[in-house]
């Protein structure tokens, strides 16, 4: 920075015009001031004697005055303040670049996690999906590699507003330095000057008491001492160049300022528009890997299908109202014609629930002096097939039983009742698709427990994995197999038929001659879509599975 610079011997001539002292023992030959102006060469012109002009007391209080105002004139407050302001407008942008620092931070943790994820999901799938995954993954590294180089030329830009910053940090502290030497020099100066015109009021006060016997010479010696304190005050006063080069610094450094906001500006724009650009790849990015997860992972197909349920759950109540009703109607049209009946089925009519048969006076009955027997009714032909094994006043319905009605007969005491479902069975919601997602692989594995084995209870309740083929079912526990049997017309699978309410979830599977095992599975929709996939399966080898002395011979 430009320093204000100063007259050569400025300050000693200044001391040692301060240092002069005035005569006290003079005389005047004239009883007031003689009348005379000083020209621009500082030099006495006499006027004419004109009763109008100001006293010597009066010039002086105007000159003081002029003095004092000169002073606060001489003020660079105002300067040290434009500094300073400068100063902290650059530690500003300063803490702005620390925060866009932060932010370039957080898209590099976001593009690794992304990364990451699609680095995961490449080993789980092959083919043209996996070189989507690639692709993708490579596009997020030339994202990365982008940001770096952006990052490379912002860390350039912060280092030149660094020096910017320091440069005019250091110029900030030279003017403060400067500015306050020259005013401790021009507070002295002043107050020399203060008290050369105090002690010049003191003479003056002196000459006017001994005014009429003063002599024209001792004029002469007053009038020098008023051209010197005249001139003091002259030199006391800043000249043109010196206000034109104060003004002139601090016109440049407000330029400098301002030219730092504007590149600052400009810088943060671009980053901005940058930032947001990367944003808007990025979620497009991961939109595409979520999408290409979803196709791939059906589980979260499934999941989907899960939130549904609450819908559901509302058209389920319904259609148990109407099924209530219907029963309620059609036990009135029985009981119109036979008194007798004392029995009804309670439970939803569709696949997945169980059915029960209860009674219409109590709410628990006891079958055990009961025979009870399930069939399964044909809606187009009316053709009734026996069920077998299904005895028990409890039947869970299996996928064979889809569209057809389900019918008990209860002979009690001799006395046989008829009971039969309202409408026929109804698939479970979803179950196709589902089934559809799962006969894209080639094995299915199922999480289950074994119940019985040989028809024999199993205490042990531990964890077994059933796995269904397209060749085969394969019942194993960590990496030993319990059971591995190809499709045959030996083997048979079907819903459990007896028990209570956990034959739902349960299946029946016998593996071959001498082998059989009863299954429970998590859900029922587990439990039915695996007995769908098996038999769908089955079918592509010709091969039919049913239960026990079930006569079927559609596909499954």
């Amino acid at each position: 920075m430009t320093r204000t610079a100063r007259s050569i011997g400025f300050g000693s001539v200044m001391h040692k015009e301060a240092l002069r002292s005035v005569s006290s023992d003079v005389n005047f030959a004239s009883t007031r001031f003689p009348n005379y102006t000083i020209s621009a060469n500082n030099a006495l012109v006499e006027l004419n004697e004109d009763p109008k002009i100001p006293s010597l007391k009066e010039v002086v209080a105007k000159e003081t005055a002029q003095l004092l105002e000169q002073q606060q004139r001489l003020s660079v407050r105002d300067l040290a303040k434009r500094f300073e302001k400068g100063l902290a407008t650059a530690a500003k942008l300063s803490n702005e670049a620390r925060s866009r620092e932060v932010a370039s931070l957080d898209c590099h943790v976001l593009l690794k996690k992304l990364r990451d994820m699609l680095e995961k999901l490449r080993d789980r799938v092959v083919g043209r999906n996996k070189d989507d995954v690639d692709e993708a993954i490579s596009m997020v590294e030339a994202l990365a590699a982008q940001l770096s180089q952006i990052e490379g030329e912002l860390f350039l830009e912060k280092e030149e507003v660094k020096k910017l910053a320091a440069f005019l940090k250091e110029a900030t502290e030279d003017a403060k330095k400067v500015i306050e030497e020259e005013r401790a020099r021009a507070h002295t100066e002043i107050g020399n000057a203060r008290a050369a015109v105090k002690k010049i009021e003191q003479d003056l006060n002196e000459q006017d008491k001994l005014a009429r016997s003063g002599d024209k010479q001792d004029l002469e010696e007053l009038r020098k001492e008023v051209q010197e304190a005249r001139r003091i005050k002259m030199l006391h006063q800043p000249t043109k160049e010196e206000r034109a080069r104060a003004h002139t610094e601090i016109g440049n450094a407000r330029a400098a300022v301002k030219k730092i906001e504007q590149d600052l500006n400009e810088q943060d724009k671009l980053a901005r528009s940058g930032d947001k650009q990367d944003l808007e790849e990025l979620r497009k990015e991961v939109q595409e890997a979520r999408r290409i997860k979803m196709l791939h992972q059906p589980t979260r197909v499934m999941d989907m299908e899960h939130e549904i349920q609450a819908l559901r759950t509302q058209l389920v109540e319904k259609s148990m109202y109407t099924i209530q009703l219907n029963k309620e109607l059609e036990m009135r049209k029985k009981a119109e014609e036979n008194n007798t009946c004392s029995y009804e089925l309670k439970g939803l009519e569709s696949l997945g629930s169980c059915l029960q048969i209860i009674s219409q006076r109590e709410n628990s009955l006891d079958f055990s002096g009961c025979l009870v027997q399930w069939y399964r009714v044909y809606p187009g032909d009316g053709k009734k097939e026996l069920i077998s094994g299904a005895t028990n006043a409890t039947y869970a319905p299996e996928p064979f039983d889809v569209s057809c009605f389900l019918e008990a007969e209860v002979v009690v005491r001799g006395k046989r009742e008829t009971l039969r479902t309202t409408k026929p069975i109804d698939p479970a919601a979803g179950l196709g698709g589902y089934l559809e997602s799962l006969l894209r692989k080639s094995e299915a594995e199922f999480n289950v427990v074994v119940l019985k084995m040989n028809g024999n209870d199993l205490l042990s309740n531990s964890l077994h994995v059933f796995h269904v083929g397209k060749l085969r079912l394969k019942l194993s526990k960590g990496k030993s197999t319990k059971a591995k049997e190809f499709y045959s017309s030996a083997m048979q699978l079907c819903g459990v038929r007896c028990g209570g309410t956990a034959a739902a979830q349960s299946l029946f599977w016998h593996a071959k001659k001498g082998l059989s095992f009863t299954i429970a599975f998590e859900c029922s929709r587990e439990r039915n879509v695996a007995i769908m996939l098996a038999r769908r399966f089955a079918y592509d080898c010709n091969i039919v599975l049913a239960g026990p002395n079930d006569r079927c011979s559609g596909s499954a």
